[in-house]
């Protein structure tokens, strides 16, 4: 039986820029992200969730369209999503909503069910079929929140830009736990760099980058960040996302009309739900 895998040894990079994709305002983002791939023979796909008018686009952006990985907002969706992930990861999930809520000085409840929690953990469950493995993320905003979450709940490393001096806003009082639960911190300025190590001291320089660029090559990333990549999988391991198996009812063989059998396996958020319901509804198909 044919099945389809990836052999490729390329890395993947889901990045966090912001809602709206392309991002008209910085296209040195996509630059910067380009060059990363480049360095670190990765494939990458920008996470958004709203998707720009292309007519507003320049050339150069347009061509970003087709290479996106779009999260539908959905309230229904997202609060199944939040679901499951309790249901497949549950220490990492209770884990993540625990510390969120001290950080909040809230209950786990009222986090879960705060609308931006439940948007990242969808944006997690798609992000979850494509298999990451490595995350980059861009400001101290909401979608910074989403990529973090991704990170600590799917256990891939991720790699944070800041571009500003870090402000009191409701997101900024969140920075501890970027700090802690990030593998490498990018400073776009000098300024930013000098807040960090204000902030948090000495210490994080063995994740800061003060070069203003995101790394142009392997030894340019924080050894902590090297040694999570090189972990990750050997060249040439073949690449599947989760699989599913289905089972809707059970039948003897002998109620086959034909012998000839095939099995269907899909990624998350593929449509193989969909796919095994019709079948199953089919008059001459049983399914086992």
């Amino acid at each position: 039986m044919p099945l389809y895998a990836e052999h490729s040894g390329r890395l993947r990079i889901a990045a966090y820029v912001d809602y709206e994709f392309p991002v008209a305002k910085d296209a040195a983002i996509y630059r910067q992200l380009d060059q990363l791939a480049k360095t670190l023979d990765a494939d990458y796909r920008v996470v958004h969730t709203v998707v720009g008018d292309p007519s507003d686009a320049d050339a150069e952006l347009r061509g970003r369209y087709q290479d996106g990985l779009f999260v539908p907002q959905d309230s229904q969706i997202h609060a199944n999503d939040v679901e499951h992930l309790r249901a497949t990861l549950p220490q990492r999930f209770d884990k993540l909503i625990d510390t969120l809520a001290g950080a909040a000085v809230s209950s786990r409840a009222a986090v879960i069910h705060r609308p931006e929690i439940q948007t990242a953990c969808s944006g997690t469950r798609w992000l979850r079929g494509w298999s990451p493995d490595l995350i980059v993320s861009f400001g101290l905003g909401e979608f910074a929140l989403h990529s973090m979450i991704a990170s600590q709940l799917l256990d891939v490393p991720r790699l944070t830009v800041l571009d500003q001096t870090v402000g009191d806003t409701a997101f900024a009082l969140l920075l501890p736990l970027h700090v802690a639960q990030c593998d490498g911190i990018v400073a776009r300025n000098e300024a930013t760099a000098q807040n960090l190590r204000g902030t948090f001291g000495t210490a994080i320089d063995t994740k800061l980058l003060a070069n203003q660029r995101l790394p142009e090559s392997l030894t340019d990333l924080p050894i902590g960040l090297q040694t999570r990549l090189a972990a990750t999988r050997a060249p040439e391991q073949p690449r599947m996302g989760p699989l599913a198996a289905f089972r809707t009812r059970d039948c003897k063989r002998s109620e086959m009309a034909s012998e000839h059998g095939f099995l269907v396996f899909g990624t998350e958020r593929t449509g193989s739900n969909l796919l095994v319901s019709m079948l199953d509804k089919h008059a001459s198909l049983t399914t086992a």
